[in-house]
């Protein structure tokens, strides 16, 4: 069929007729066997614009497939090779006269960057992953994502330098200095950050702050947000109120919600939750109604190894236990067990969650008592 089908006057029939299901039926069955596998991505290649054929690959989510081969097979420069061209196909969606970019998934673009960083000496391949990262990063969204993709910088201006072939290099190099624009304008979006948190009697510091965290939402944009929030709120009761009462609140959870996996957003984040809660009933109230409780509990669990995520998590989660919504939020859940095993164990290596953890244990079992 992979023969047969390169004329395209023979391909009609295998479309019409439902082909798209059968191919990837094989490519699930055999992912284990590596010529199966390059014969039938060599298939989807072939059939990758056909318009039959890329609905039903869209309906039947072969996207994972390939993905899936691809990670099977790293080192494969013809499983790489076809798979970073079907993956740069599939993202462009023709829409009457013009040609649109999707949204691509982090998974896809992790798997084109180890295509390139294990297979740099191929410069067929290289070419076509960076040309698949040139297709992704005409849409913004795309391009701050390979941004926050750790080692991406990094990668690409290795191959930028070392590779020999024109056609790669030029590609790769198109694909770097859109990364390196978008850097400069994610530094200067720190900047300003930061200088809105130098007047302390504005009234708009915190809500513009949260709108250039809102519109540029990366990792170290966040951090640097929440870092110079909790300024604001350490050095002015008016701006500890206002983030309180602006509703910024909901933001700030949901971005530690965002980046659970992220310790420097995390750390940054229960800061701030500590500092809006600590003497004041207000702030631990709207704090808990806006899921906080649950989010420093996140990053206890999600952070174990952490010690300054758990020293300020357990700082936080110390100052809400006097509520007892806090307490009846994360008994309802079973987050009370996870709480008590991480103090356990990180009690005894940080006397700050020895402290904190003391407490709201006790605080908590009260509670539990009443």
């Amino acid at each position: 069929i992979s023969a047969l089908t390169k004329s395209p006057k023979h391909r009609r029939p295998f479309s019409q007729n439902q082909f798209c299901k059968y191919a990837l039926q094989a490519l699930e069955d055999h992912i284990d066997q590596q010529k199966v596998v390059s014969t039938v991505l060599d298939i989807i290649l072939t059939f990758s614009t056909d318009t039959d054929f890329r609905s039903d690959f869209v309906a039947l989510e072969g996207k994972s497939l390939v993905l899936q081969s691809m990670e099977a097979y790293r080192t494969c420069a013809e499983v790489q090779r076809n798979a970073c061209v079907i993956l740069s196909n599939f993202a462009l969606t023709n829409d009457s006269d013009s040609t649109k970019v999707a949204l691509i998934s982090n998974r896809e673009l992790q798997a084109v960057m180890d295509s390139i960083n294990y297979n740099r000496e191929d410069n067929a391949l290289v070419f076509r992953a960076c040309f698949a990262l040139k297709n992704w990063t005409f849409r913004k969204e795309n391009l701050k994502k390979l941004e926050e993709l750790p080692g991406a910088l990094a990668l690409l201006q290795d191959v930028t330098a070392g590779i020999q072939d024109e056609k790669a290099q030029r590609t790769a190099a198109i694909v770097l200095e859109r990364l390196v624009v978008q850097r400069t304008k994610t530094v200067s979006v720190e900047e300003e950050i930061r200088e809105h948190c130098q007047n302390l009697e504005s009234s708009t510091s915190v809500e513009n702050i949260t709108k250039l965290m809102q519109d540029h939402n990366l990792p170290h944009v966040i951090r640097e947000g929440l870092q110079c929030l909790w300024l604001l709120a350490n050095e002015s009761a008016f701006q500890r109120d206002n983030i309180v009462d602006s509703g910024a609140l909901h933001e700030i959870i949901g971005h530690m919600y965002r980046y659970k996996s992220n310790a420097e957003v995390q750390e940054k984040g229960c800061e701030l939750l500590e500092c809006l809660a600590r003497g004041n009933e207000t702030g631990r109230a709207a704090i808990i109604h806006a899921g906080g409780s649950k989010a420093i509990v996140n990053a206890i669990r999600n952070h174990g190894d952490n010690k300054d995520v758990q020293r300020v998590a357990f700082e936080a989660l110390n100052e809400l236990s006097t509520e007892f919504e806090c307490w009846f939020d994360l008994e309802q859940d079973g987050s009370i067990d996870a709480v008590g095993k991480a103090f356990q164990k990180h009690a005894k290596r940080s006397a700050g969650v020895e402290r904190s953890g003391s407490i709201l244990l006790s605080n908590f079992s009260l509670f539990r008592s009443q």
